[in-house]
């Protein structure tokens, strides 16, 4: 199986001066890129470095962090990209790749990409030879996945996975060769798209924020866009603070939650009307595909991808027939075995070749899925179970509301019950918009609490963090009722 570097080194010999990597401030071709990762690769060689072992990158931009992860691989490490809020502890690591020092990890496991570090690259050999991983199961990439549930699991890709989920992303991107992608570099995502630009030939744009993706998207004319619904609402937002279009985009990609009408509208006015909503999961990879303005159902995400097997079923595991609401259930070609951390998580994910993503819904006479919420995310109101998705879409188009979520609160008589936080602009009519919830969505979904705060709580991907919101809140709410 060929490697990422086996890509890399491909496209260096047969498209030397093409564009490779991008950012606002840099630029680099096939060759350069090349280059500069051998001699990356010799430098971490150098420190001590050993293939099999693992090495996690803690990098302020997505076009450093690349080039540090290229290297990794060249020497056959296992990589893991991470944020500020991922617990490395968890995981046995034999590096941290950094730009600064960090505070608790070994001094003799740190590797500092300062500013020597960097001007010593010049005067590296790059006529080194890649090393291989030590087998072909060892793990290649580490992720971090699902953000919104309080609990933080690590998924472990094989070399095989990564490559054959880039050559599906491929397939399933119109313009891949002209793409931008919002995600994040530790997010699946982000890893697959680094991969899927090297298999292509094609340029890897990197943008560390909103002002820099728009600077990108108009100096190389790209046509498509990839990002979660908050990812792009964020980006529209910048976009008509600062009065700017963006002619380019012909095609606008959004996954890692559900989108609102508005939403929907807006990117259609400002970005593109080629608008497609991917579903998927960091352990199956993308699941179905659909074009939600050609539905007026917002919850309906298409059929099963070529490859890909989807159904529904019920409590015992028997698939359900049409029209019958059950669970989801998934497998696919690069479907992972389990978790690689925590490991018995995975009695319950994964049964017999199945991912089981804790998603409900139903199959429609057309074939096409329907998504009904988030089995974990059901809140129990005195016997009814609520899916906080449909409150979070009305705060979300709700005038003068930037963001919104629903969460479970304990109310006074120690009983579960509804809440939503809200982020507004100064002047707001709380008294509306509880008569508005009302109004609107019944009795049974109309919240007891309203809270008003600076931010709602969101992973990397743009999805709302409930037990953030209810863990803040019910200590909120205890010590006001215990002063």
């Amino acid at each position: 199986m060929s490697s990422p570097i086996d890509y890399l080194i491909f496209q260096a010999y047969n498209k030397p001066k093409a564009l490779a990597l991008a950012s606002v401030e840099h630029q680099l071709t096939f060759q350069e890129l090349l280059v500069l990762v051998k001699k990356a690769a010799n430098k971490f060689r150098m420190a001590g470095v050993l293939p099999g072992q693992l090495a996690i990158t803690i990098l302020p931009t997505k076009f450093m962090d690349w080039i540090a992860t290229l290297a990794l691989m060249h020497e056959g490490l296992t990589t893991c990209a991470c944020f500020a809020d991922n617990p490395i502890d968890v995981m046995p690591y034999d590096w941290v790749i950094t730009s600064e020092s960090i505070t608790g990890v070994s001094p003799e496991k740190q590797i500092t990409l300062d500013a020597a570090w960097l001007s010593d690259l010049n005067s590296q050999s790059f006529f080194i030879g890649q090393k291989p991983l030590p087998a072909p199961d060892t793990p290649f990439r580490l992720v971090f996945t699902s953000g919104t549930t309080g609990q933080n699991k690590i998924v472990a890709y094989t070399q095989r996975q990564v490559i054959n989920r880039a050559k599906d992303y491929i397939l399933a991107i119109k313009h891949a060769d002209s793409l931008i992608q919002l995600m994040a570099q530790f997010t699946s995502g982000g890893i697959i798209d680094g991969v899927s630009h090297l298999i292509t030939g094609t340029p890897l744009f990197c943008s560390t924020n909103n002002a820099s993706t728009i600077e990108l998207i108009k100096r190389f004319s790209i046509k498509s866009l990839f990002g979660s619904p908050m990812h792009l609402t964020h980006l529209i937002h910048d976009l008509s603070e600062q009065k700017q279009s963006l002619p380019s985009l012909s095609e606008v990609y959004f996954a890692g939650g559900k989108i609102t009408k508005t939403q929907l509208e807006k990117i259609k006015t400002n970005l593109s009307p080629n608008i497609t909503n991917m579903y998927g999961s960091t352990e199956a990879g993308f699941s179905t595909s659909c074009r939600p303005l050609m539905t007026p159902n917002l919850a309906v995400v298409g059929r099963p991808h070529p490859e890909t097997q989807l159904q529904i079923v019920n409590n015992d595991d028997q698939p359900l027939p049409a029209g019958q609401p059950g669970q989801i259930r998934v497998k696919s070609s690069t479907i992972v075995s389990g978790y690689y951390y925590p490991k018995e998580v995975g009695d319950d994910c994964f049964r017999e070749g199945w991912f089981y993503p804790g998603d409900m819904g139903k199959i429609l006479p057309d074939g096409a899925f329907e998504l009904l919420g988030r089995a974990n995310e059901l809140i129990n109101r005195g016997g009814i179970k609520i899916d906080p998705n449909q409150i979070d879409q009305f705060l979300l188009d709700y005038e003068q509301i930037q963001d919104g979520a629903a969460f479970a609160v304990q109310n006074k008589e120690g009983m579960m019950d509804l809440a939503v936080a809200i982020v507004t602009r100064e002047e707001f009519d709380m008294d509306k918009l509880s008569h508005d919830l009302l109004k609107e969505l019944g009795a049974h979904l109309a919240p007891a609490m309203i809270f008003k705060i600076d931010a709602i709580p969101r992973n990397p991907m743009g999805k709302v963090r409930r037990f953030a919101l209810t863990t803040f809140f019910n200590k909120q709410l205890a010590k006001k009722s215990a002063d």
